[in-house]
């Protein structure tokens, strides 16, 4: 009985835990000064798109930060450290953020569906060691009862 109320409690205690996240994306203004410490995506008038993972800072000339530009059909990619700001049509940032009320709701459910699923599993494997019957079909003894 011992090794059964093991095995529920390993299987309860490893129940699943489930992150919800999300992208939160919103436009980043062009007017001078402006310091973005998130990821930005700057789209510029010849089709090309510049990323800057570690945000940029924009003076009233450029953006300043280190980013990677890719052509418009994303195969040749350069280094750069600044864009003039005349050359860009629009920014975005981009932060990832988790929502805890979703990531609590939905690891309760999951912790919850599994003390079912080991309850209706101990209930299904109840009485299931091994049994010794004689010639005469009267049972003589479980294997690995106490």
């Amino acid at each position: 009985m011992k090794k059964i109320l093991a095995v529920l409690l390993s299987v309860l205690m490893a129940s699943c835990v489930v992150i919800s996240r999300r992208v939160e994306v919103k436009s980043v203004s062009t007017r001078a000064p402006v310091k973005v410490t998130s990821a930005v995506k700057a789209h510029l008038k010849d089709g090309s798109t510049v990323l800057y993972p570690y945000g940029i800072v924009v003076t009233a000339t450029e953006l300043i930060g280190r980013g990677t530009h890719y052509d418009v059909t994303l195969r040749k990619e350069t280094y750069i450290e600044s864009v003039p700001l005349d050359q860009v049509l629009g920014m975005e940032s981009y932060r990832g953020r988790v929502n805890g009320a979703e990531t609590f709701i939905v690891t309760s459910l999951a912790t919850v569906a599994g003390a079912f699923a080991t309850a209706a599993l101990a209930v299904a494997i109840f009485g299931s060691c091994p049994t010794v019957y004689s010639a005469d079909g009267v049972e003589e003894a479980e294997l690995f009862s106490s």
